[in-house]
């Protein structure tokens, strides 16, 4: 039942910045095994669970309860068999956090590093690495501009080529992406300042998908594994989760995870309107010029900057706030789901 997972590797990002595509092509390499947003440490971490904590074995069935209130979380665990969950269930020793999270997570006996991509992960990197002093974390991040236009179409649009209309709900997802996707780089940021350079590895998605052969061998030679060309044909991914019938992931999202990796999604974010560019540059210019991405200065005339800047004077406090609010509940902190309040 116990097991030792020694280097585990977590793929982190936001939201439509390639962290689908990124942990395909690692989990293709043969040494390699990455689940796909099994999101159980911030499963656990709603169920009030410390990662300190040792939880008696009563209590299982209530720490499963918890787990099946984060949606992903149980979309994870309904992969899982029946004789597995009764297994833990009815496991007689008491079990740290970190057991049950590989318990729930099993390794496959013929790969060498094992891990995960969950988003909700990027909250908790002191905790993963405290749990796992050798783990690796690859951060992917993307042009804010390309991957909000791409959450807006899957959020909104009917076409994958639909553009944003200036209107009110145009304004404020911008401006709500912009703040979010600027606390989750923060947040980032923050573990790289407090860890060794070589324990979380970033790379651009740009970079990715212009030159994916070297930026792959980067990456792979951060990790600990010769690079494998095979890596790069869009025929392994055809069987990947996300991209299987009827399986628990949909495929709407991952809808060009199969095809060759196309060098033009790295513009995608001139795609977007100047409007909607100048409402996420307003928040992120400092990080745009960070990460080495060139900034729209096009102007958007004086009516349009009227009307973005009335509806942000009366929604910004608004956004600001939800956002919090967002942050919060991914990191585990509304009480609602506390597991000292399980019966």
């Amino acid at each position: 039942m116990k097991h030792s997972f020694k280097n585990p590797l977590f793929i982190l990002g936001y939201p439509r910045s390639g962290t689908t595509l990124l942990r395909a092509l690692l989990g293709s390499h043969t040494k390699i095994s990455l689940m796909h947003e099994p999101e159980l440490i911030r499963g656990m971490r709603f169920a009030g669970i410390s990662i300190s904590e040792v939880i008696e074995r009563e209590s299982y069935p209530h720490v499963l309860e918890r787990l099946q209130k984060v949606s992903v979380c149980r979309r994870h665990l309904s992969t899982l068999s029946s004789e597995k969950i009764s297994e833990l269930i009815n496991y007689p020793e008491d079990l740290s956090f970190r057991e049950i999270y590989e318990f729930l997570l099993p390794k496959p006996d013929d790969v060498e590093i094992w891990g995960e991509k969950s988003l909700g992960n990027v909250f908790y990197i002191p905790e993963i690495y405290k749990l796992y002093p050798k783990a690796i974390f690859v951060h992917i991040v993307r042009d804010p501009r390309a991957a909000l236009l791409s959450h807006y179409r899957k959020k909104f649009a009917a076409s994958a080529d639909c553009l944003p209309t200036l209107d009110r709900k145009g304004i404020r997802f911008f401006a709500h992406g912009a703040i979010r996707w600027k606390k989750w780089l923060e947040a980032v940021n923050e573990a790289r300042q407090n860890l060794d350079e070589t324990v979380i590895i970033q790379t651009r998605y740009r970079d990715l998908v212009t030159e994916p052969e070297k930026e792959m061998r980067r990456i792979c030679s951060a990790v600990g594994v010769n690079f494998e060309p095979e890596m790069l044909a869009a025929s392994h991914r055809k069987n990947d989760p996300v991209m299987l019938p009827g399986g628990v992931y949909g495929t709407y999202a991952h809808q060009n995870l199969t095809q060759t990796i196309n060098p033009k999604r790295a513009m995608a974010d001139k795609e977007l309107p100047d409007w909607a560019s100048y409402i996420v540059e307003k928040y992120v210019a400092s990080d745009l010029e960070n990460l080495g991405f060139d900034s729209n200065k096009k102007p958007i005339g004086i009516a349009n900057k009227i009307k973005i800047e009335m509806e942000l004077l009366l929604a910004e406090k608004k956004i600001y706030s939800k956002v919090s609010r967002n942050i919060d509940n991914r990191k585990g902190l509304n009480k609602n789901f506390s597991f000292l309040n399980v019966p």
